[in-house]
């Protein structure tokens, strides 16, 4: 199991061999006929977030909230987390604000149960 730093990031090398395997894996299950590349001009024109489960060392679920910039692919936050819940995403990503002093001109998502309104709601009132 790797071990998450309190700030991991992403190589370039990386991020373009998880585009290459996104893009196959596309190709391969026929999902687009025209997969669309597209690329923000500018970092902090957009940041991605999202979470994911994994098991800990005790067998127990925990959550990894994930955000990256859009355009570096760089790590700009992340927490581990018992619940995905909206109060956490909005929490991490004003910690992610707070921390790296820059803010998105907007947060990509899944559309997840956490990022519905009252999330919505939060990004309107922070601009």
């Amino acid at each position: 199991m790797k071990m998450i730093s309190a700030r991991m990031a992403i190589t370039t090398k990386e991020a373009g061999n998880l585009r290459w395997q996104a893009l196959s894996y596309i190709k391969r299950h026929k999902l687009r006929k025209n997969p669309a590349i597209y690329q923000f001009l500018n970092s902090d024109d957009a940041w991605a977030m999202d979470f994911m489960y994994f098991y800990n060392d005790e067998g127990k679920v925990k959550y990894l909230l994930k955000i990256i910039d859009d355009r570096s692919r760089l790590d700009v936050g992340n927490a581990i987390l018992d619940r995905a819940t909206t109060a956490a995403a909005i929490e991490a990503l004003e910690q992610a604000i707070k921390n790296t002093g820059r803010k998105p001109s907007a947060v990509k998502t899944d559309r997840g149960s956490q990022f519905k309104i009252k999330f919505s709601n939060c990004l309107k009132e922070k601009g």
